[in-house]
């Protein structure tokens, strides 16, 4: 069924406007975000007491932003009391409906992403008012208490919306009730809503997240990574795949007939899951002829993990790449190729930029995705073999990636995976400038 958004306000004109205006919450105040709210008006008027009691240069942070009312909410709460505060909206999917309403909002930073992801970009101790009103999946509220209670600070407190047993598609009050330890507190006036006060000896919660993770642990990935000619390179590809945040991969390494002895470089790392594979000398002739192709499938006939992640030499991962992979396909059993966030560096530039999201969804419609950003199931290259009896064209002396993606996108539907997962490196200035849109690049372009 459909929520009409405008019930509230009219609610609100009928029964409550002589009581909340004693709140300040006038009508000329009310009209700015009720009509962009599933609340109910009690459950606004909760929120918007609550955000009266931020401490100036406070911080708020939510969970599920949908339009934006509640952020409308909580900011004309903080204005009526004179307090300027940063909001924090966590929204992995993100309607211009919510960009056009809270654009007039200061200090607001919106996190496109998960929550499950997003809360290694929250320090901890650093929220004031913390609002949970994403997903409402028993383990997904489970997994949002238990990442998001060590981020409030003491003394800070906590609501949940749709606390009820009424709608059983809802396991919001069954998780709360679990992680706490005991039924809820419901503000008065609210029958939807539970509010939590943080308090001394509460600073962690003693539940292991295990229990409501998805099982994610089964599954492994194999990381494809041939190499030539790179040693410095290698060394920090290398590392960046031991500092990932989960164990669940083997790294797979063939050297494509380098000048150097790349396997003393593989073994100075001693680590079971590294395995490394020794190509073919080849002559400078052999070499113009030679496919880019032939090392990753060697590589892929030697591995046998359900999911497969594709590094080159010169590019690293993100710490969270495995872990946000693997867990993306277990709670997505149905979907077989997603690609990460992908960020772009040189020597010159220290910081990487990361392009826009529609222009990588187009690149992969072109056949055009940096292969370092592409994460399939090995079922996938059923499909490749077919077409050319080799999971990679085996002819294709270069764009060996672009043909790849082309075929994968007749058969597959791609979906993105909100996690930054590769840098990659790019050899010249120039040649940055036109991979992305920079500004100095996309000025010049105009």
């Amino acid at each position: 069924m459909k929520y009409n958004f405008g019930i509230a306000m009219l609610q609100y004109k009928q029964k409550f406007e002589e009581i909340f205006s004693r709140d300040g919450l006038t009508r000329k105040i009310a009209e700015k975000f009720f009509p962009l709210m599933v609340l109910r008006p009690g459950e606004a008027r909760q929120l918007f007491l609550h955000a009266k009691e931020i401490p100036d240069g406070g911080v708020y942070l939510e969970i599920g932003s949908w339009w934006g009312g509640s952020l409308i909410c909580v900011h004309e709460a903080t204005k009526l009391m004179g307090k300027t505060i940063n909001l924090i909206a966590i929204e992995p999917r993100v309607k211009q409906e919510l960009l056009r309403n809270t654009k007039s909002i200061p200090n607001l930073r919106l996190i496109k992403m998960e929550s499950d992801y997003a809360a290694d970009e929250i320090k901890d101790d650093s929220v004031d008012l913390a609002f949970l009103d994403g997903d409402h999946n028993y383990k997904q509220v489970a997994r949002d208490i238990l990442n998001y209670w060590s981020k409030i600070k003491m003394d800070g407190m906590l609501l949940g919306h749709d606390y009820t047993e009424k709608d059983k598609r809802f396991g919001v009050k069954k998780a709360a009730d679990e992680m706490f330890k005991m039924e809820l507190v419901k503000p008065e006036g609210s029958n939807r809503i539970f509010q939590v006060k943080k308090i001394q000896g509460q600073r962690k919660l003693q539940i292991p997240i295990e229990r409501f993770l998805e099982k994610e642990t089964k599954l492994k990935c194999d990381i494809i990574m041939p190499t030539y000619n790179r040693k410095i390179f290698l060394r920090r590809a290398i590392r960046s795949v031991l500092n990932q945040t989960s164990p669940s991969w083997e790294l797979w390494i063939c050297d494509d007939g380098s000048d150097f002895d790349s396997k003393k470089i593989v073994d100075e790392f001693r680590d079971k899951r590294i395995h490394f594979i020794q190509g073919p000398k080849l002559t400078a002739k052999e070499r113009l002829d030679h496919s880019s192709s032939i090392p990753r499938n060697t590589l892929l006939t030697a591995s046998s993990n359900e999911i497969i992640i594709y590094l080159d030499d010169d590019n690293y991962l993100w710490p969270r790449a495995v872990k946000g992979a693997l867990r993306y396909f277990a709670q997505h059993p149905d979907r077989d190729i997603v690609y990460g966030k992908l960020t772009y560096s040189d020597k010159q530039i220290e910081k990487s930029r990361v392009p826009k999201e529609k222009r990588e969804f187009r690149m992969f419609k072109q056949g055009r995705l940096d292969t370092g950003q592409v994460i399939h199931r090995r079922k996938c290259l059923d499909w490749t073999f077919k077409r050319w009896n080799a999971y990679w064209p085996p002819g294709a002396k270069v764009c060996g990636d672009f043909h790849f993606h082309h075929q994968l996108k007749l058969k597959y539907k791609l979906y993105p995976l909100e996690v930054y997962f590769a840098n990659k490196y790019v050899h010249g200035r120039m040649h940055l400038k036109l991979s992305y849109r920079g500004k100095r690049g996309a000025k010049r372009r105009e």
